[in-house]
């Protein structure tokens, strides 16, 4: 009798690293799923607001735009678009001249500060000092259920309306 109970308790213990293995399974595919419908959402919702989506926006399932400095400027400066202007760049980075619109928080101040943010399918373009930080920001963002992201590629030292006079010896400078 002894053998016939330690052949079940061996068995029972199988069969419960399976179920926990199978459980394990179930939970990443069902975080998955989430994460793709997440994706979807923000897609239908850019695509119903008129936005233009890249094929690669798309087929990657990317979770933020990338928009050129020229494109964001010609966005920014769009007074038929709404968005929120979110600016993640260290505390102590001062650019030469502010944009008026421009919410200041910094990138790792940005988890505690989601209540300055505005509504999660709200359009928010995203800079930094070189656009970077703005990257990491906009992942964040979509971590934290924010779905109309855009990322300002080059950030303040390549957005167009700082750089009428810039010369290429002092590539931190901007004018306004």
């Amino acid at each position: 009798m002894f053998i016939f109970n330690e052949a079940i308790q061996e068995d029972l213990r199988k069969m419960r690293e399976k179920i926990y293995s199978l459980e394990t399974s179930l939970f990443t595919q069902e975080l998955k799923f989430q994460r793709e419908n997440e994706i979807l959402h923000s897609q239908i919702l850019r695509l119903k607001n008129g936005d233009e989506l890249s094929d690669d926006y798309i087929t990657k399932k990317l979770t933020y735009l990338d928009m050129s400095p020229e494109k964001a400027f010609e966005f920014y400066n769009n007074n038929d678009k709404n968005f929120f202007l979110l600016d993640v760049s260290e505390s102590r980075f001062q650019p030469l001249a502010e944009l008026p619109e421009v919410y200041r928080i910094p990138l790792e101040e940005l988890e505690n500060s989601n209540h300055r943010l505005p509504g999660k399918n709200h359009s928010i373009l995203v800079i930094s000092e070189k656009g970077v930080r703005s990257i990491l920001a906009c992942k964040a963002l979509h971590e934290m259920g924010y779905h109309n992201l855009n990322n300002i590629s080059g950030g303040y030292k390549f957005w167009p309306g700082f750089r009428k006079n810039h010369n290429k010896e002092d590539e931190d400078t901007f004018v306004a």
